[in-house]
């Protein structure tokens, strides 16, 4: 396994009392692993947030669309590559 230096990821308490499923929680804070701190934007393909959380690709989807839909993350119009968020 790769050396990777681990990062701590504060999740927001409007996170936690959403209701969401454990795996949108991991992918939330792989997103913010990925963030800009001075823009708050973050555009890593799906692939490697897969790849990250060790989740599949269908997956990841389904748990961005939820974030989304439950207002915990905000899509842009960027497309960045071919399957970016």
């Amino acid at each position: 396994m790769e050396n990777q230096s681990k990062q701590h990821v504060q999740v927001p308490d409007p996170v936690q009392n959403s209701g969401l499923q454990y795996t949108d929680y991991l992918v939330y804070g792989t997103l913010r692993m990925h963030m800009n701190g001075n823009t708050y934007e973050a555009y890593p393909s799906v692939q490697l947030i897969a790849k990250e959380c060790g989740l599949s690709e269908p997956t990841i989807r389904a748990a961005i669309k939820r974030l989304i839909a439950s207002g915990d993350i905000i899509p842009t119009n960027e497309k960045m590559g071919r399957s970016r968020v």
